[in-house]
């Protein structure tokens, strides 16, 4: 077999040089933190241009399921849940 080889194999096609320093533009970004009743600390980001009233003030926690809030000290209770009920219980 000849060893001559592409140029490009191994690389990906228009990575641009080496350690490109061009990746885009980052956008500001500001972290919020959502605290469940466990104490599980979760953070979000979201855009720095993103009003304040647009910001969640709650999320599902991803460790534990429970909802999170963004005030440490007093964490959203679970709603009481009703069981589920099939279509013949609501006659």
């Amino acid at each position: 077999m000849a060893s001559g080889g592409s140029a490009i194999r191994g690389s990906r096609v228009g990575s641009g040089p080496m350690g490109e320093q061009d990746r885009g533009h980052h956008a500001e970004r500001v972290a919020v933190s959502y605290w469940d009743a466990l104490g599980n600390e979760t953070v979000r980001y979201f855009s720095a241009s993103l009003p304040e009233e647009e910001i969640p003030e709650t999320i599902d926690s991803p460790y534990s399921g429970l909802p999170a809030g963004r005030d440490r000290e007093n964490p959203p209770t679970l709603a009481r849940q009703e069981p589920y009920k099939t279509h013949l219980a609501y006659v």
